[in-house]
């Protein structure tokens, strides 16, 4: 019964360090497990970190990209305040040339005696579109409709005109008329010939004056002579100094709408070089 006893109590011991054993074997697995769950914690914190920092530098290339952005709405911004200033200069460059061939087709139709009123149009038509532009067409207005007489019919009409102007000074004035016309008729028989033109008040003397002026084109130094002459000279000449003064003031007014023409055109040029100068 002994040995009985003592089999029983040492199969007793194995059962508790059998026991033992498997509590420890658990504890381990349980502590495997938090140790595990720890690491596993760890790893994901890491993940984060990277995923972190790609979102910083996705960050920095955004700020980046809206510096650029910053940039390129500037740039763009210029880019159109320059193309609507090169559009508006083209425009009045534009403008300007057109306003310049108006008034070249004007020239063309006054110097050559025609009338004008459709060229005087589109001339104030093209000037009434340019700034800082104010032209005066006066003098034009008043023969736009029959025109005036060119340079080679004044002359024509001087050259057979002349020689009566000369008789015509030679009237005595305080006369009747029908004993001026009688001595008229007689001095058209004779060749009267002009004085030179020796600076006095003669009648002869003054229509070489305004011969010469005429010789070398100068119309208005020939209207300016014909202002020394009197009485039936003076009424002689009359008609002619009326066409001649009507041509004179055209072709003034054509010059100044040529110099106002070009002007415009120079200040349009003057105006694109000092935008691009502030652009750049």
């Amino acid at each position: 019964p002994a040995q009985i006893s003592s089999g029983s109590s040492a199969t007793g011991i194995n059962g508790d360090a059998v026991t033992a054993l498997g509590n420890a074997a658990a504890n381990q697995a349980q502590q495997l497990a938090s140790v595990t769950a720890r690491i596993a914690t760890v790893e994901a914190a890491l993940g984060n970190a990277a995923q972190l920092d790609a979102v910083a530098d996705r960050v920095d290339a955004l700020e980046d990209r809206s510096a650029d952005a910053a940039t390129v709405l500037a740039l763009a911004a210029r880019i159109t305040q320059v193309e609507a200033a090169a559009d508006s200069l083209v425009k009045e460059q534009t403008g300007a040339v057109g306003l310049l061939l108006a008034v070249s087709q004007l020239q063309d139709a006054t110097s050559n005696g025609r009338p004008f009123a459709l060229e005087l149009e589109t001339v104030q038509a093209f000037a009434a579109k340019q700034d800082r532009l104010s032209i005066d067409t006066t003098d034009l207005t008043h023969h736009r409709s029959a025109g005036v007489s060119t340079r080679a019919v004044l002359r024509q009409e001087f050259d057979r005109l002349a020689p009566v102007v000369v008789r015509a000074g030679l009237l005595p004035t305080d006369t009747a008329s029908w004993l001026q016309r009688t001595l008229d008729s007689i001095f058209s028989v004779i060749n009267v010939r002009r004085l030179d033109d020796d600076g006095s008040a003669a009648v002869g003397a003054i229509v070489t004056r305004m011969e010469r002026a005429l010789d070398v084109g100068n119309l208005e130094a020939a209207i300016t002579a014909s202002n020394d002459l009197s009485g039936l000279a003076a009424e002689t000449i009359s008609p002619w100094l009326t066409k001649a003064r009507a041509t004179a003031s055209v072709e003034r007014a054509v010059t100044t709408l040529s110099t106002q023409a070009i002007a415009q055109i120079n200040a349009g040029r003057d105006f694109g070089s000092a935008s691009s100068e502030t652009d750049d």
